[in-house]
């Protein structure tokens, strides 16, 4: 089994028609091989209560994890996560790398036989001159070679083990970082979108009128939503995007990330293709929980 968690990645994948912007060939082709559930929801709208509840099969009222900073151990100590499963009952060899629970790390050692976890940098990519260095916008194109990404480093490490035989079943999962802010990738990805041409979703001025305290608390706390931290110090999230003409560009860099994860997951289907284990793996492809901008 090829397992691919992505990241904070909504509907705006092709087939689905989430944004007519979209360019994602390669998720594209595995849904015209299989099935894509396209009314699939997550049991929670954040990562951790949404991994650790599909990794165990409970959902965050039997399990207590409801938000980040929450270990799965600490609230149930005694739950059989799916690869402990296949690997006790079904005798299969699990490995994972790049974000499968929360983290890059392994979060859950029991449930791994091995954990890749190569170095991660911190890049930062361009932005825009006039926009100050407090305000809000951690998105941009980058000057760097693919290679060096955190995300490419976890699919060549998984490449290779679909490349070697195995004397048992394999879970292998290489979950990806992106399209998660912040939505920096190589340059070429975003000549892929020119800011230009890219498209607003279509909104509502008044959308967030009827929510109830916690939603529109939410929707402002502009550290715990975006993870930017010191990026934003002057307001809200929709404050800061509209007053600095951000918007356009926010639309341009979620797709530039998901084309940028896009180009790496056909990497993986072509390997799997090419290798001896092609006719009798099945791949899941899932995202977490979606995103808006502005919707």
């Amino acid at each position: 089994m090829l397992f691919i968690p992505i990241d904070d990645l909504n509907s705006w994948v092709g087939h689905l028609s989430g944004h007519p912007q979209a360019l994602t060939p390669n998720i594209d082709r595995l849904a015209k091989r299989g099935v894509s559930f396209a009314k699939a929801y997550c049991n929670a709208p954040l990562c951790n209560p949404s991994r650790v509840s599909l990794f165990t099969g409970r959902l965050p009222s039997n399990t207590g994890v409801y938000g980040n900073g929450e270990r799965m151990r600490d609230k149930v100590p005694d739950a059989v996560t799916l690869m402990q499963y296949l690997r006790d009952q079904g005798g299969y060899s699990v490995q994972g790398g790049g974000k499968t629970f929360h983290g890059s790390s392994p979060y859950d050692p029991d449930s791994w036989d091995y954990y890749n976890q190569p170095e991660r940098k911190r890049l930062a990519g361009e932005r825009d001159a006039y926009l100050p260095k407090e305000a809000w916008a951690p998105w941009g194109p980058l000057e760097v070679e693919e290679s060096e990404l955190f995300d490419v480093k976890n699919v060549d490490w998984a490449i290779s083990e679909l490349r070697k035989s195995h004397d048992k079943p394999f879970f292998i999962a290489c979950g990806f970082t992106k399209p998660h802010l912040p939505w920096y990738a190589p340059r070429k990805y975003f000549d892929l979108h020119p800011l230009e041409s890219i498209k607003l979703p279509d909104t509502l001025d008044n959308d967030r009128d009827d929510l109830p305290y916690w939603g529109k608390r939410f929707a402002i706390e502009v550290h715990d939503v975006s993870g930017a931290r010191n990026f934003a110090t002057q307001g809200e999230d929709h404050d800061m995007v509209t007053k600095h003409k951000q918007w356009r560009r926010a639309v341009q860099s979620y797709l530039a990330t998901i084309s940028y994860v896009d180009a790496h997951v056909g990497r993986l289907l072509d390997a799997l293709d090419q290798s001896e284990h092609s006719d009798n793996t099945i791949v899941v492809l899932w995202g977490d929980h979606g995103w808006h901008l502005g919707e």
